[in-house]
């Protein structure tokens, strides 16, 4: 999220967090699972809500991991 800050001009607070949760979904019996993840990036004060959610968006499409792992499991990205 710093890096992709940083590119649009924009200064991330020290304080500012972001979780990330990784969760087994599917059928366990059937032996069909796979893996869905939650960001949760905790609101900046200071930094415009709509500004935030364009920095959220472009670390999310710059992050070597959400690229590799690109429409092959479910994402959701939360501002708290």
């Amino acid at each position: 999220m710093n890096a992709a800050a940083i590119s649009m001009g924009v200064k991330i607070p020290n304080e500012s967090r972001l979780t990330s949760s990784v969760s087994l979904v599917g059928d366990m019996k059937a032996l069909d699972m796979g893996l869905a993840v939650t960001i949760e990036v905790d609101y900046i004060k200071g930094i415009d809500r709509d500004l935030l959610q364009k920095v959220v968006d472009k670390a999310h499409e710059v992050c070597p991991y959400s690229r590799a792992t690109k429409g092959n499991i479910p994402v959701e990205i939360l501002i708290k």
